[in-house]
């Protein structure tokens, strides 16, 4: 059996009799060996695949042992977080490295729970990415085939902002909660355009809601909240 014995560092069993050892690896890794064990580096246009090996004599060469390595690549640098409860796939970010993205699949726990360039926890006020849970995504290459993410564990919730009446009537006031005197206080659509803003003069502030029904992001001290206007 084929095992990883260290960074990137594998190793099979002697085999009774075997003269050599034959090792393949995956397209973009580097290394090379003819004994039991063998030292692989991925380059940087290296691709997930499987390393196999074969023991060898006069007589003939043995059946393959085979072990699958990932490459492995970072959460927050490819993907990041919106409106407390959705990730999004940084594509600019990925094709800048690794050329073409053809797909992505994100997991919590190792089970899949969404198949598209992004995820959102859902449409709720009240749904949130949980704390303290394993998510990871994996994306698909032309160039480099299948990328797995590092894991992204959301440690705390995210916003101390409260918005009430939520959802609340078209031209009424939204009162917010956990302002700070001094620091502003935004309303964006899911465009990114900003359609109300003022500068907070206590722990609490109104706003005037005179915009078209929808969600809206209520942004203030680098928190943000979703807010429906019905």
């Amino acid at each position: 059996m084929l095992t990883q014995m260290m960074l990137h560092g594998m190793g099979i069993s002697a085999v009774p009799d075997a003269t050599n050892y034959t090792w393949n690896l995956p397209n973009g890794w580097s290394g090379s060996s003819t004994t039991t064990s063998i030292l692989a580096t991925p380059e940087s246009n290296a691709q997930s695949g499987n390393i196999t090996v074969t023991a060898n004599n006069g007589c003939g060469s043995s059946a393959e042992s085979t072990l699958f390595v990932s490459v492995l690549i970072d959460f927050d640098t490819y993907a990041h977080t919106k409106w407390n409860n959705t990730f999004v796939l940084n594509i600019n970010k990925l094709t800048e490295v690794y050329s073409d993205v053809t797909a992505c699949k994100w997991y919590k726990y190792g089970d899949i729970i969404g198949e598209d360039f992004y995820y959102s926890a859902g449409n709720s006020t009240t749904d949130f990415l949980e704390s303290g849970v394993n998510y990871r995504f994996e994306v698909v290459t032309n160039s480099h085939g299948t990328l797995f993410s590092t894991n992204k564990v959301i440690s705390k919730p995210f916003s101390t902002l409260k918005v009430y009446p939520n959802p609340v009537p078209q031209g009424n006031k939204l009162t917010i909660e956990g302002t700070i005197s001094g620091k502003p206080v935004e309303v964006y659509n899911l465009n990114g355009a900003c359609v109300k803003s003022t500068i907070a003069t206590d722990n609490i502030t109104e706003l005037l809601l005179d915009v078209q029904t929808g969600v809206y992001v209520v942004r203030s001290n680098n928190e943000e909240v979703k807010v429906i206007i019905k």
